[in-house]
């Protein structure tokens, strides 16, 4: 064992933090690209289009209504005017129908109102879906380059894994395996620098004798509190 080994060893920590910061990029870009970004104006065009159907639904039934009081008015003035009616019977048609032209007014008055609603209604659902196209387009925009980025990606980890199999490979076998064992055990964090009689991974004042061993590096020494392998520059 050299103070070279070490050395490596914290280079190819170095290379592997940033493997591990690239693929993390990555992992982000592809759940990023791989969520619908136009869901909610989608819930919003559904809701709409409930709404407007329910608006609809009412206006033709106000609708419906005015036409049968219109009818039923139409009725009994035929039978007012057309002298079918007795004489007796007049005044009680007469009173009859007033009542129905009262009713009618008030129903034409309901139906405005609904009538009015439902057009507010399809608008809301017309606005909704230009909406929702909007934000399909700037969605597949994005989309788009959310996939160049991912494609840009994926070349630079494949870079960077192999020139991590180089080092690995340069490097003396039995110190990576130890810190590959390390790194899965510590948050991928193998080796630690010891700056100023300190573990600069936990914080912790490294003995004066356990120094003296990492700076000779004849062996790899870990911290003996964190267990890292211990760096002296």
């Amino acid at each position: 064992m050299s103070r070279a080994a070490v050395a490596d060893l914290y280079a190819l920590q170095a290379l592997d933090l940033e493997i591990d910061r690239r693929a993390g990029e990555q992992d982000a870009l592809s759940r990023a690209a791989a969520e619908d970004a136009t869901r909610p104006a989608r819930e919003t065009l559904a809701r709409a289009g409930h709404q407007a159907q329910q608006a609809r639904a009412a206006a033709q039934a106000a609708e419906a209504a005015l036409r049968e009081a219109e009818a039923r008015i139409q009725k009994q003035e035929q039978r007012l005017y057309g002298g079918a009616t007795a004489s007796r019977d007049l005044a009680a048609l007469q009173t009859e129908l007033a009542h129905l032209k009262d009713a009618h007014a008030d129903q034409e008055e309901r139906a405005l109102t609904v009538m009015l609603a439902a057009e507010e209604a399809e608008a809301a659902e017309r606005q909704a879906r230009e909406a929702l196209s909007g934000s399909a387009r700037a969605w597949e925009q994005r989309r788009g380059e959310l996939r160049a980025r991912l494609t840009q990606e994926a070349a630079h980890l494949s870079d960077l894994r192999a020139r991590r199999a180089t080092q690995a490979a340069a490097a003396d076998a039995e110190a990576v395996r130890r810190y590959d064992a390390i790194r899965r055990t510590h948050g991928g964090r193998a080796v630690a620098l010891a700056q100023g009689g300190t573990c600069t991974a936990c914080r912790v004042v490294v003995s004066s004798g356990t120094l003296q061993r990492a700076r000779s590096a004849s062996e790899l020494v870990p911290c003996t509190n964190c267990g890292r392998i211990l760096y002296v520059p």
